[in-house]
């Protein structure tokens, strides 16, 4: 039953991240329940880390996966993208971007990008604020944003046995592995 109602409520992912001059932070989380943190990872860590031994002593082999086998999931492959979207509920998704570029022709130029690039997320979901301004004076790539998206993974298990039962799928599985 547990799982069943784990499944019901989906996961939660949970992120902010800003970068100001020089300083990036960023922090992402993933709740199952809606409360209990299953992962967690954040930029600038607060933890000191040991010293990681080198890379291991065995080469490593280089696999080249062609296109003959990824051409045939291609359709697969959006299909299930597709649901996921749909599965997915956008709770909070914000972002502000500052650009400013040594040209200000550039700079406007590149603002107006963003702002048509923003339009369709902010008229797609409700709760979604894409933002930029333009800085003019120095050249500067600040921003901020938070995203918050919680996905109902019931509506998701059909999709995915479909994509592994697939037989082209499970080929590119399997050289991947």
């Amino acid at each position: 039953m547990l799982i069943i109602i784990t499944l019901y409520l989906g996961i939660d992912l949970v992120g902010n991240f800003s970068k100001q001059s020089s300083k990036l932070n960023f922090s992402f989380k993933i709740f199952i329940l809606r409360t209990i943190k299953i992962y967690s990872i954040q930029y600038p860590s607060n933890e000191k880390k040991a010293d990681k031994k080198d890379k291991d002593d065995k080469p490593h082999k280089k696999r080249n996966i062609t296109f003959d086998l990824i051409k045939p999931c291609i359709s697969v492959f959006f299909d299930f993208i597709k649901t996921v979207f749909k599965s997915m509920n956008v709770r909070k998704l914000e972002t502000h971007i500052d650009l400013g570029l040594t040209s200000y022709a550039s700079t406007a130029k590149y603002v107006g990008y963003l702002w048509a690039l923003f339009v369709l997320p902010n008229s797609t979901f409700k709760n979604t604020s894409m933002t930029a301004s333009p800085h003019f004076g120095e050249p500067i790539i600040d921003f901020k944003g938070v995203v918050d998206i919680r996905i109902n993974l019931l509506n998701l298990i059909i999709p995915i046995i479909k994509l592994i039962s697939n037989k082209d799928v499970r080929k590119l599985l399997k050289e991947v592995i």
